[in-house]
């Protein structure tokens, strides 16, 4: 798996995550030579197979980069955020946690596993940029695109002999599994019970002014919903619980073709099979046991940078030994350590996958990206290309969070972690650990609620969802705050489709080592000088407050300010201003994307990419990642990416004369995850 002999290859993959390992899976179930490069380890442990322990995966050191990124330039601003850190473990940071992956598989190692099909006007915006060079393309147009995603899902809540799987467009056989949590879970805790209530009635009451003809598509489906929930609330009338939770899971999923436009309350699809997380990891590891001589994984493995001779990228340079990066957690992270620096051979192509942050650094440290950025560091320019690292783009996040009078039930003796030295497994990872079912079989989440903040928007940009927990965003050891607090519920408000993409990516040395400088640019300090995303998340947080008033469950915006600006406070957050205020302060990201966006072949000043892929103006290389958006796609952008993947795949091996290959999955024996 790990053979460092080899040098030469036919296509050299940099990265694991969501784009880089399902094409490098894709070209060795072709028939090529591919090495696959990740700088992180190969890690296995329960905080990566349990659902339940997402929150902590983000935080396992064995797993993780810490990157700390700045929301605002402007820094009186930047320290109003209670999760801004000056310094974290003796290093300045500067900035607000943002968890990256470290390990096989990327990000779909440690996210939150929601799995949300991408609106038909995100592949539009895409289909047009192909057809301004090519009028015949029409590989990007959403139903052309809708057949990605059937190719990867494996749909493990529709039964396989439902006659509308694929009327509604699922995938039954492919890599990436996907359940919904069980609503029984909820049946006996009546706290819980009273927030979904709410928030499905709120909803129901909301659209009448809003919408008439949706109002009564919302109508016809509490009609639908109403003996459903009967029978699971009434044990006397479940006479067959599989069948009617399957007929819940039916009527409220989200990723049905044509349900993306709807606002309502769903239940939230989970890329989660037979209870454990799945991911690229799983299908990098599937081809690996088929093609072991074709598919050739390094890990411990920091590309610094592209090897290009002649106009044409040739191969990579990388680092080997683990933990070269700054960003790794462990003693002397950055520092010089490992061998010399080794060079792979890539007689047809170079694809990179790094991701929103390192992508545009790798490019950058190879001598492509701005000029004077390039020059200022003494690293001579092989293209002049300004997009790079720049129209960084991330959609907000803000949590609304209740206390309730006592814990819930459902959450008693729970720790979301693995037992510590000489611990007992709590109660839900013995039942995780004997039937892959219950609480930890799921993220934890609840339910969702899918909502446009202005009436007259195409889709709906609010994605509203639940979870028994407080949460307000990523800083250090904010997942074991989380599992201690059994008492309160958290309403997160995603705003997707946001109209900034003024943040950036830039070198700060021409080391390869150091983090780049990662800024954001938030809300009007970017380029939505309108104001229209801060307005769209004003308005997610006052639906949430109404209908938890209307519960007589009050949410109280309370920040507790700890940075030495501000000494120590507990301020009440009211009116309108004074929420904008809080959600300017409090908000966060963690689905970045834009810094190699595709554009038009000609255009080379504000995009990197042309529709295939490729990096305009040299000969083999591609990026395939959440940096080529040009603007970000949908509510979870996981889904997005695993889709451009398999399109990538399709291209990079058209090009070669070969065709997509049909390989039938089977999910992974537990060998694959246990420790």
């Amino acid at each position: 798996m790990f053979d460092g002999n080899e040098t030469r290859f036919d296509y050299v993959v940099v990265g694991s995550g969501a784009g880089g390992g399902p094409v490098a899976a894709n070209l060795a179930a072709a028939g090529f030579k591919v090495a696959l490069v990740e700088a992180g380890s190969y890690h296995k442990s329960l905080n990566y197979a349990v659902p339940g322990f997402h929150g902590q995966a983000t935080q396992d050191a064995a797993m993780r980069w810490d990157f700390f990124v700045r929301h605002y330039a402007d820094r009186a601003q930047q320290v109003r955020d209670s999760k801004y850190r000056a310094d974290y473990q003796g290093q300045a940071v500067d900035g607000v946690l943002y968890p990256r992956s470290a390990t096989l598989g990327g990000c779909t190692a440690h996210n939150a596993m929601i799995t949300v099909y991408p609106h038909d006007s995100d592949w539009r915006g895409l289909s047009e940029i192909a057809r301004a060079d090519d009028p015949s393309d029409g590989s990007w147009e959403p139903a052309a695109m809708r057949r990605y995603f059937e190719r990867i899902e494996r749909c493990g809540y529709i039964a396989d002999d439902d006659p509308e799987l694929r009327a509604g467009r699922h995938g039954d056989s492919g890599y990436l599994g996907t359940s919904m949590a069980d609503p029984r879970l909820l049946l006996g805790d009546k706290g819980l019970l009273k927030q979904v209530i709410g928030a499905f009635n709120q909803t129901l009451i909301d659209l009448f002014p809003r919408s008439p003809d949706q109002a009564l598509d919302k109508l016809e489906r509490v009609l639908r919903l109403a003996p459903i929930l009967k029978e699971l609330l009434d044990p006397e009338t479940l006479h067959d619980p599989e069948a009617t939770v399957r007929s819940l899971w039916k009527l409220l999923d989200p990723n049905r073709d044509g349900v993306g436009r709807q606002e309502g309350v769903y239940l939230i699809p989970l890329a989660v099979a037979q209870g454990l997380r799945n991911g690229s990891r799983e299908r990098i590891l599937q081809q690996e046991m088929r093609t072991p001589d074709l598919l050739h994984i390094r890990t411990d493995a920091m590309v610094t940078r592209i090897v290009i001779e002649g106009g044409r990228a040739v191969g990579v340079e990388y680092l080997p030994g683990g933990r070269r990066y700054e960003a790794s957690p462990a003693p002397g992270g950055g520092r010089p350590a490992g061998g010399a620096p080794v060079t792979l051979h890539a007689d047809r192509e170079v694809i990179l996958a790094g991701g929103t942050f390192n992508t545009p650094q790798v490019l950058m440290l190879s001598g492509i990206g701005p000029r004077a950025d390039l020059e200022r560091l003494g690293i001579p320019v092989v293209l002049d290309r300004p997009a790079v690292g720049r129209y960084l783009q991330d959609r907000y996040e803000v949590a609304v969070v209740s206390k309730f009078p006592k814990p819930f039930p459902l959450l008693d003796g729970l720790t979301f972690r693995p037992p510590g030295p000489g611990e007992e497994p709590d109660p839900a990872l013995k039942q995780w650990e004997e039937s892959r079912s219950g609480l930890y079989a799921t993220n934890g989440a609840v339910l969702a609620v899918i909502r446009r903040s202005d009436p007259d928007l195409e889709d709906p940009d609010l994605f509203i969802f639940g979870l028994p927990a407080t949460f307000k965003g990523y800083y250090p050891g904010y997942a074991d705050a989380i599992a201690g607090d059994h008492d309160a519920f958290t309403w997160a408000i995603l705003k997707g489709h946001t109209e900034n993409q003024g943040g950036r990516v830039t070198l700060k040395s021409a080391r390869p080592e150091e983090r780049p400088e990662i800024q954001f640019h938030y809300f009007q300090e970017g380029t939505d000088k309108a104001g229209a995303d801060l307005e769209a998340v004003v308005q997610g947080v006052r639906f949430v407050r109404e209908f938890n008033d209307k519960l007589g469950q009050p949410c109280r915006l309370v920040v507790r300010r700890n940075d030495r600006s501000f000494g120590t406070a507990e301020l009440d957050i009211n009116s309108d201003d004074q929420v904008r205020q809080w959600v300017k302060d409090e908000a966060w990201g963690h689905h970045a994307c834009g810094t190699c966006r595709i554009g038009p072949k000609e255009d080379v000043t504000e995009s990197v990419l042309d529709s295939d892929f490729r990096v305009k103006g040299l000969d083999g290389l591609r990026v395939v990642d959440a940096s080529v958006f040009p603007r970000i796609p949908g509510l979870f952008i996981v889904s997005a990416i695993y889709m451009v993947a398999e399109k990538a795949s399709e291209v990079i091996l058209r090009d070669a004369g070969r065709a997509l290959p049909d390989v039938d999955w089977a999910p992974l024996p537990d060998s694959t995850w246990q420790p």
